[in-house]
């Protein structure tokens, strides 16, 4: 099921088509990475799974981590 066919089938399903408030399909941009310094050791482990650098909220969350922040990493839908 595609999904735009989830979403047709909760837009019209009365148990939750008022908990809907907002629909909206945003067009695809190019990845934005950050720049961190990573211990070696991750680095290598991040390689092995072809991972060579993070996202700008990868980065970002390690940063605060770092800092000793609390951290809650939310991005959409296939954003890293």
């Amino acid at each position: 099921m595609t999904l735009e066919a989830v979403l047709d089938r909760l837009l019209r399903d009365p148990r939750y088509r008022r908990q809907v408030c907002h629909v909206e399909q945003l067009p695809a941009r190019e990845a934005q990475y950050g720049e961190i310094e990573l211990e070696p050791r991750l680095q290598a482990a991040l390689a092995r799974r072809g991972i060579w650098r993070l996202y700008t909220h990868q980065a970002e969350a390690i940063s605060h981590v770092r800092q000793g922040k609390n951290v809650v990493v939310v991005t959409g839908t296939a954003s890293g």
